[in-house]
């Protein structure tokens, strides 16, 4: 359960008399019932459309209610983040509100539907959060002598653009991977290592270090069981090989120089 205001006297004081608000920041909706604002937590609501008949602007809202099968038993979308202790009881399905300008009625569905929005991503990312299983602390290499690759890339991503590589260190009990910029380091045990696979070069542009994990690791704001570093190899090769091409170049230039001096 969400308690946005410990009571009506911390309502916010821009709420106007027979109008729609939207308090961004407790994500709560006022709705206009018989003149009184009656405030509803944005977990409530399940979507907001605005339609225009004639003269006037209509917002629909429907709400979270628990749906019914054949049997009259009540069911609840665990997806939809919806909680109802009670489902005997009487539940509003939807409200309609109805006003000649439509400036606000379309701010106030604007900010619904982003409200709405972050309150799903949140409730996604706290459920992701709740099901990864705690892992031992990484025991750091002291030594100093810690082994390290560098310039790796690693999938998926922790950065964007071309800013996505660091640094992957072996230590006691685990592999850190300490990205350049934008994101923390990434921890890997080896108990929690299910399956290794390593690609060389060969034909191709990069070697590959890839881990399937016995349980599911956090990368930014989600999960995931299969995280593969790697290095650019080939591109390394093709300068080099320019380089000397433009060297071998160079020293023909000059001995056809030569021999047009010596003529």
């Amino acid at each position: 359960h969400y308690r946005a205001y410990p009571s009506p006297s911390k309502y916010p004081v821009s709420i106007r008399p027979r109008q729609m608000f939207v308090d961004m920041d407790a994500e709560v909706v006022f709705v206009p019932i018989n003149g009184i604002p009656v405030p509803f937590h944005v977990s409530t609501i399940k979507s907001a459309n605005k339609s225009d008949e004639g003269s006037h602007t209509y917002v629909r809202i429907n709400f979270m209610v628990p749906q019914k099968l054949s049997g009259g038993v009540a069911i609840v979308k665990k997806s939809d983040g919806s909680i109802f202790p009670d489902e005997d009881k009487h539940f509003v399905k939807e409200i309609t509100v109805r006003s000649a300008n439509p400036q606000n009625l379309s701010d106030c569905v604007r900010k619904i539907k982003e409200i709405r929005k972050r309150f799903v991503t949140a409730e996604q990312e706290k459920r992701e959060q709740e099901s990864i299983v705690e892992q031992a602390a990484l025991q750091l290499d002291r030594s100093g002598k810690v082994p390290y690759l560098s310039d790796v890339s690693m999938r998926p991503p922790v950065a964007t653009g071309k800013n996505n590589s660091g640094v992957l260190e072996a230590h006691l009990n685990g592999f850190r991977y300490r990205p350049l910029r934008g994101s923390s380091p990434i921890e890997i045990l080896y108990s929690n290592i299910k399956n290794a696979f390593f690609q060389e070069a060969g034909s191709e542009v990069i070697v590959i270090l890839h881990f399937h994990l016995r349980s599911p690791v956090m990368v930014g704001k989600k999960k995931t069981l299969d995280i593969q570093f790697y290095m650019e190899v080939m591109e390394s090769a093709v300068r080099l090989n320019d380089v000397k091409r433009r060297a071998h170049d160079q020293d023909e230039l000059e001995e056809e120089h030569r021999e047009r001096e010596f003529r």
